[in-house]
């Protein structure tokens, strides 16, 4: 990682912790999933295999996306160097997701405690892609705890790996890649075939921050005194392989033995139960004590995680 890019990562982390996402400010994702919801009926027409047809509509939404980056920032840098810091730190800014996904998973516990399961549901319903209309307040609980692990791979140790690796053209061309993820790699009718290629890409693209993100999640435990590392990645080989994503069971597994909870289990989806092991089934239901310790265990990973980074581009700088 470069200094300056050190830098511009830096400025992007502090705008997300004051800042958050803020729903009137324009943001990339909302473009790319516009565009992919104009081009999939388009990509469908084309006489291929279903499965060549979404993979051309990945490959054509991730390099746009890359293109538009590229262009935006060098006519930036043409017209006044500090204009393509600004919109460098920006573009890193929103490839990042801490706060607003502190926010959200905390909301679902206040929703809970304040005005009651309905309302948590509600909440819920942002963050996750499972039915929530049965789930009870430990079902609630467990799901956003769930969320706030896997979430934590998908929009912030990735995206700053990305960021730090290849500045913010990689961190958009991640983006692209999580977006697709979100809106075409479903298991599904509609998208067992034609969302494949969206879902290896988001796969391969998670791959090593999930990893390395499990080891950060561990020292974070003992930092907050919840649970020694060794006890912690004990519990991750152990679980995460329940988990039918090569990544998520990582993370969600790294909470659930940190946080001294179980996690995963049954679940239902698109009208249908869906069973899964539950993860350190040893562990207790959740409480709204642990979002909260969710919340700090979040925290102090990203911050674990981006500080290696910048330790790491300090000494080679």
């Amino acid at each position: 990682m470069e200094s300056e890019n050190a830098w511009l990562l830096l400025f992007a982390v502090t705008l997300d912790l004051l800042w958050g996402d803020p729903e009137y400010l324009p943001h990339m994702v909302r473009y790319m999933g516009g565009l992919i919801s104009k081009w999939e009926p388009i990509f469908r027409r084309l006489h291929l295999h279903t499965r060549i047809q979404g993979g051309l509509l990945a490959v054509a939404v991730v390099l746009v996306s890359c293109l538009a980056a590229v262009v935006l920032l060098l006519l930036a840098e043409g017209l006044y160097k500090p204009l393509y810091w600004i919109f460098s730190t920006f573009l890193l800014y929103q490839a990042l997701s801490l706060r607003c996904l502190a926010e959200e998973v905390l909301m679902v516990r206040i929703a809970l405690e304040e005005q009651g399961l309905k309302q948590a549901r509600a909440k819920l319903s942002r963050i996750v892609g499972r039915d929530v209309s049965s789930l009870d307040e430990k079902g609630v609980l467990m799901a956003s705890i769930e969320s706030c692990a896997e979430n934590l791979v998908d929009g912030v140790t990735s995206p700053f790996f990305y960021g730090a690796l290849a500045g913010p053209v990689g961190a958009v061309a991640f983006k692209a890649i999580s977006t697709l993820d979100s809106m075409i790699g479903y298991k599904n009718e509609r998208y067992q075939q034609f969302g494949t290629v969206a879902a290896r890409l988001d796969d391969l693209a998670n791959y090593i921050p999930a990893r390395l993100t499990v080891f950060f999640i561990a020292i974070a435990a003992w930092l907050l005194r919840l649970n020694s590392p060794v006890s912690v990645l004990m519990g991750v080989k152990r679980d995460a392989c329940k988990h039918a994503s090569p990544n998520s069971g990582l993370s969600e597994a790294g909470f659930a033995h940190s946080l001294g909870i179980r996690l995963f289990g049954p679940a239902q989806y698109h009208g249908q139960w869906v069973h899964r092991p539950y993860m350190n089934e040893e562990g207790a239901f959740p409480t709204p004590r642990h979002v909260n310790e969710a919340v700090k265990l979040l925290y102090v990973t990203s911050g674990l995680f981006a500080g290696a980074f910048f330790l790491c581009a300090i000494l080679w700088g």
